[in-house]
């Protein structure tokens, strides 16, 4: 199924959703939702969402701090509708959510494996406990640095992307390569479409199916994940099995290297107590960070050559 197919098959299932669901656009002011969508993004604007962000380690462009504003406000409203999240003010989307999305862009960032010139690189990334500031998405980013130009695009799969966390602040920060977000539930890919339509965010794309649907529709024609991102998608010991028939191998000859799955814990992972006769698994880095006190890691795994 094409973009233009899973499109079409989302606008109709919104017309079913008509009996269940009150657009944004039709709430009428003064009423109960309309009260609370006030009350939980009252000071949510650039200025404050920017010391926000500056108070946390993170200088981002005007452009980025406006998206952020932007899905922070849409989400937001919708959250009201649909219960997108569980947080009630935007200010704890920001920190206890949003902000996960922010160290994963500073990790791939910063990663040797994806900077341009390191290839087969696999050193650990350095982590700072200055402010970083995200490099500006108004320049043109560079081609994938991990790919000969005839090789295919680096595809990035976020599974189970629901409300559109890590992923969409996270294209906000970061746009190398192709992104997916694959949801299974209709509304949360209605939410996602018309996030993606008002951010217009390069090369980020919603399927609307099952994961193990898209990801065989990928490898018949050929495509394998570079990258795939999983937020308690699924356990370790399924997750890993699940994923390793769609990844992409290493061949130094087309410059490409294996593909690896980063986890967005509460825990460090040890993906060699994960191992079985068929598959072996390595954790290449753990990147520990905190929000609000809270330990936070993000690990990288792949299969060993």
């Amino acid at each position: 199924m094409n973009k233009k197919t899973d499109m079409l098959k989302i606008q109709e299932e919104e017309a079913d959703m008509s009996s269940t669901y009150t657009p944004i656009e039709s709430m009428k002011t003064g009423t109960k939702k309309s009260k609370k969508i006030h009350h939980a993004t009252r000071t949510l604007n650039i200025q404050n969402l920017g010391e926000m962000c500056s108070g946390a380690g993170f200088i981002l462009s005007t452009q980025q701090i406006q998206h952020v504003t932007d899905y922070l406000f849409l989400l937001q409203k919708w959250n009201q509708s649909m219960n997108l999240v569980g947080k009630k003010f935007w200010q704890d989307v920001l920190s206890d959510l949003i902000m996960d999305s922010m160290h994963l862009a500073k990790y791939l960032e910063e990663n040797p494996r994806i900077k341009k010139d390191a290839l087969f690189d696999t050193d650990k990334p350095v982590i700072s406990k200055k402010k970083y500031t995200f490099q500006s998405n108004t320049d043109v980013f560079p081609a994938n640095p991990l790919l000969s130009i005839d090789a295919p695009s680096f595809e990035i799969w976020d599974l189970g992307a629901g409300a559109g966390i890590p992923g969409i602040p996270l294209r906000i920060l970061w746009q190398l390569g192709v992104y997916t977000m694959i949801e299974v539930r209709q509304k949360r890919c209605f939410f996602l479409n018309t996030a993606l339509a008002s951010l217009r965010l390069p090369e980020t794309f919603v399927f609307h199916g099952k994961a193990e649907d898209f990801m065989d529709k990928k490898k018949e024609k050929g495509i394998y994940a570079d990258l795939i991102l999983s937020r308690a998608f699924m356990p370790f010991e399924k997750m890993l099995p699940f994923v390793a028939p769609y990844l992409r191998k290493e061949n130094k000859e087309e410059n490409t290297q294996r593909g690896s799955i980063i986890f967005l814990t509460l825990e460090e992972l040890h993906a060699d107590r994960y191992n079985s006769d068929e598959l072996q698994w390595e954790t290449k880095q753990i990147y520990p960070y905190q929000t609000r006190g809270q330990d936070k890691f993000l690990c990288e795994v792949c299969l060993k050559n």
